[in-house]
């Protein structure tokens, strides 16, 4: 919590900011990222392609694999078991009527 307060904005040191390989935050750090070439985004025009990959990428995509990443990470079985159980008994349900595209997107517009 400490870092967190001595270091704002800082990757790695800030998990309020916890996307740096897509999008960096603040005025200074996406100039700098992009100077150094750190990360393969070139983060001095994320103002151009934010709209598009913002929403696309950000809540579907990105969510989903942190929350594995982390459940791996911390070696949570119990967690894991539950979340794939989640997604087999939901495609199970929904697959017959939905295709498994249809089940997908019922998923995507729920979550």
């Amino acid at each position: 919590h400490h870092q967190h307060h001595a270091k704002p904005n800082v990757v790695a040191k800030d998990p309020d900011i916890t996307v740096p390989y897509l999008y960096v935050l603040g005025d200074k750090m996406p100039v700098e990222w992009a100077q150094k070439r750190k990360g393969f985004m070139p983060y001095n025009w994320q103002h151009g392609y934010f709209w598009a990959l913002g929403p696309a990428i950000l809540l579907p995509v990105y969510f989903h694999v942190e929350n594995i990443y982390f459940v791996i990470k911390r070696r949570d079985v119990v967690d894991l078991l539950c979340s794939v159980l989640f997604f087999v008994r939901l495609f199970a349900v929904f697959s017959p009527f939905l295709g498994g595209w249809g089940t997908f997107a019922l998923y995507m517009f729920a979550r």
